[in-house]
């Protein structure tokens, strides 16, 4: 008895998701799987004999180009951010990781005005590692003032985290 191309495409879910089962979630395989069962719930995708060996090959080509559009850096400074790419190195780096990413940013802009208006520079400094006094000299402030902001920007971004 041969299988109709529902059932092939049923089949091949089943078995994707018994492959899927086996791997820790996040992980490229988990992801691979994940995108293989995507690939097989559209109805224009053609069926055949090797539909879940195509499904995976195609699933996992699609995940690595991806994977190598994002750099290893995170540039997050064209939408005037913070951030540089030298101040945050990532090993991978995924869509949820970019959503947290980008919902962090936006959470430090909000809060940089409301501390004080020099937070940001300061936020900066701190991230490149200046001294107090080298930031105090460089925004023409106290270095009092510069330790005040810095202690208020860690309270409020531990809050962030926590939260």
């Amino acid at each position: 008895m041969l299988l109709t191309a529902t059932e092939k495409r049923f089949s091949a879910i089943l078995v994707l998701q018994n492959k899927q089962k086996k791997h820790h979630q996040g992980s490229f395989l988990y992801e691979v799987y994940d995108k293989a069962i995507d690939l097989a719930l559209n109805p224009q995708r053609q069926v055949n004999d090797f539909f879940t060996r195509n499904l995976f090959r195609d699933a996992k080509r699609t995940l690595k180009r991806q994977n190598e559009a994002i750099p290893s850096f995170v540039d997050l400074s064209p939408d005037n951010s913070i951030y540089t790419e030298e101040s945050m190195a990532i090993d991978s780096y995924t869509a949820l990781d970019a959503l947290i990413y980008h919902d962090f940013q936006a959470s430090i802009n909000r809060l940089c005005p409301t501390i004080h208006p020099l937070a940001e520079q300061v936020l900066r400094g701190l991230i490149d590692d200046l001294s107090c006094n080298d930031l105090a000299k460089t925004l023409g402030v106290s270095e009092s003032l510069v330790k005040k902001i810095r202690v208020n920007l860690r309270k409020s971004i531990c809050k962030i985290i926590m939260n």
